[in-house]
């Protein structure tokens, strides 16, 4: 196997798949009908390390993965990552292939993954649609519980554990994109990659390689879905379209200084949560509890070593404005902020609809939100007038791709869902493109919430008793008219206490008056 200097780029691979006969070496990949834009160009779907393609392979749909960044040891990794899926529950996994030099480039032959097309929306697309539906999200929160169950019992871990890297199909997540996947034989490894910044601890680093790198991302994504079941106006009023759900990375370097943490401190069913959360951003990536431990607060923390206050975090966005920085993130998925010029709306020679939303003069090579038929759709399905963009500011998160023309380079996100954009006000545009000092953030504002408790339900992984528990100390605790709106449980009679070790008089026991309930309940 040849050692390659240089990963191909986008348009590479963009060029190379519009005659899959020449550059595929399978014959049945030399068949393959690969999904198009309006202009009858091959189209990439998502980013990170590897470009995806959604493609047609004797009658079947599939998902190939072009890698456009280098990593030495991949062959070694997904050698033994394939050999780990084979036997892993098809539940939650995708058995994929990695084909090494299957796809032509420029004279070289470069590897491939290929796997089954999963029929769903990503999570972020799920929740977008869902999020006033409580029980729907709090559905996800539950099978999320079940799959990290299942991934601390098999020692594996995803790596990039995320909301586009989950797929909800009928109702299950599903878990793809393996490029950064933690499998027992990998041990001693080191991180492919990081992940999303924003579902991963303050911490982290490369060194951090085992079964326990999905940890903080598990109660980051938990903790926002059960949020979102409580209180769906959270998710309403998240002001980008960002990288994450409700949690950014500022989030977690600023937690005491975070008004969404405020905002979770204020729900009564989330209030111990947030707070342990708020402690588990401030202490060690190695302490970070499980999934199972947050939710059971069975969690032993070790402080950070790392002073957050002074740190500076860099702009969450990009400025639309910004070109010449658009094109050195070609290929990557980032949040892109700017006011919109202009809106062109035709059809293609193809006769299918087409919008460019411009964020500059098209003529010059500016930034663009590009929607093809299915972005259409999505608009029309919402209601949405596209002229409506103009002179308009908007933040948006996609992946950024080259169109070239006349020797002018444009950078541009396809838009696929309408999840992938936001209007915003000018105020929220101009703080995205600053850099976040702790030391500067103003403190948030708390306040008491009167939200009505949504009962969790039981599932195999969270008892019934456990959850009588809960609905019944928060009627109880509105009966009672307790400021704090929240009575620990303990089993046995044993004294319970309050998320800062004080223990709370109670005339019974709780696990008595549990029990006087439900008998008044069925009585």
């Amino acid at each position: 196997m040849a050692t390659l200097l240089k990963a191909p780029s986008t348009n590479d691979f963009g060029e190379a798949l519009q005659h899959p006969k020449v550059c595929f070496k399978r014959p049945d990949l030399k068949t393959a009908d690969i999904e198009k834009n309006g202009f009858g160009l091959p189209l990439p779907i998502s980013g990170g390390f590897a470009l995806t393609y959604k493609a047609k392979i004797n009658g079947g749909d599939y998902a190939i993965r072009c890698f456009h960044k280098l990593v030495p040891d991949r062959h070694i990794r997904y050698k033994h990552i394939t050999e780990t899926l084979k036997n892993l529950d098809q539940t939650f996994f995708v058995p994929i292939d990695y084909l090494e030099e299957q796809i032509l480039i420029k004279g070289t032959w470069h590897p491939i993954t290929l796997m089954k097309w999963i029929q769903g929306k990503t999570l972020n697309q799920y929740v977008h649609a869902n999020y006033q539906n409580s029980d729907l999200i709090q559905d996800l929160a539950l099978n999320l519980r079940t799959l990290c169950n299942y991934l601390g019992e098999k020692g594996i871990a995803h790596g990039d554990l995320s909301h586009l890297n989950l797929v909800v199909s009928n109702g299950q997540l599903k878990l793809i994109d393996y490029d950064g996947m933690y499998v027992p034989a990998l041990r001693g490894f080191e991180s492919a990659e990081l992940g999303n910044q924003n579902f991963q601890h303050p911490e982290r680093k490369k060194t951090h390689f085992g079964p326990n790198i999905d940890r903080f991302s598990a109660i980051v994504l938990y903790l926002a879905l059960m949020a979102i079941s409580i209180k769906p106006e959270l998710y309403a009023k998240s002001k980008l379209a960002g990288d994450g759900i409700l949690f950014s990375k500022q989030d977690f370097v600023f937690p005491e200084k975070s008004q969404l943490l405020a905002d979770l401190q204020s729900i009564r069913e989330l209030r111990d949560q947030a707070n342990l959360f708020i402690n588990i951003c401030q202490s060690s990536f190695d302490s970070v509890p499980s999934l199972n431990e947050f939710i059971n607060n069975k969690v032993s923390l070790q402080p950070s070593h790392q002073s957050q206050n002074q740190k500076t975090l860099p702009p969450s966005a990009f400025s639309a404005l910004a070109v010449a920085k658009l094109i050195e993130k070609e290929g990557e998925t980032i949040t892109v902020v700017g006011k919109v010029e202009a809106v062109r709306d035709s059809l293609t020679k193809f006769g299918r609809p087409y919008i460019f939303v411009n964020f500059g003069h098209w003529f010059e090579g500016c930034f663009t939100m590009v929607f093809w038929s299915q972005g259409v759709a999505q608009l029309e399905e919402n209601n949405i007038d596209a002229h409506k963009f103009e002179n308009e500011y908007v933040s948006v998160t996609g992946l950024v791709t080259i169109y070239s023309r006349d020797e002018i380079a444009s950078p541009q996100m396809v838009i696929r869902s309408v999840a992938d954009f936001r209007f915003i006000d000018k105020a929220t545009h101009d703080q995205a493109l600053k850099p976040v000092i702790g030391s500067n953030l103003p403190t948030p504002q708390k306040h008491i919430s009167t939200t009505t408790p949504v009962p969790i339900k039981p599932t195999s992984n969270f008892g019934a008793v456990d959850q009588m528990r809960e609905h019944f100390n928060a009627t109880e605790s509105k009966q009672r008219g307790n400021k704090d709106e929240s009575i620990p449980f303990t089993a046995g009679g044993k004294k319970p206490y309050l998320s800062d070790n004080q223990p709370f008089r109670v005339e019974k026991t709780i696990d008595q008056k549990l029990v006087d309930w439900i008998k008044n309940i069925f009585s």
